[in-house]
């Protein structure tokens, strides 16, 4: 895929949802930006979809995104080890409804 935008450019209340894809050298260096935390944080604080596939989670720890489990779907955040078919349906369903406003989200800091 094509980066047409740089971290530092963007803000997540421009996009409808957050993928984290796997890879684990590229979590543990997004976990350890605090430009990638600070997007995943606000994307989660701001009721959208958040997805996150095998080691891409480590991110979502990071952003203290709560309960970030393997094959979690809770409030719009889903996770699986990968990108399978089932994975594709919950976060398409996840990102169609928009915003998940059932979340608990006075525990991540922003």
């Amino acid at each position: 895929m094509e980066v047409t935008r740089a971290l530092p450019t963007v803000d997540s209340v421009l996009y409808d949802a957050v993928l984290v894809p796997g890879g684990l050298d590229s979590a543990r260096r997004l976990s350890g930006d605090g430009q990638a935390v600070y997007f995943v944080t606000e994307a989660y604080k701001h009721y959208k979809a958040v997805g996150a596939v095998g080691d891409g989670v480590e991110l979502l720890v990071s952003a203290r995104v709560p309960g970030n489990g393997p094959g979690l779907q809770d409030d719009g955040v889903v996770i699986a080890p990968g990108a399978d078919g089932d994975f594709v349906t919950r976060f398409g369903d996840a990102v169609a409804s928009h915003r998940h406003y059932r979340r608990q989200t006075d525990a991540v800091p922003a």
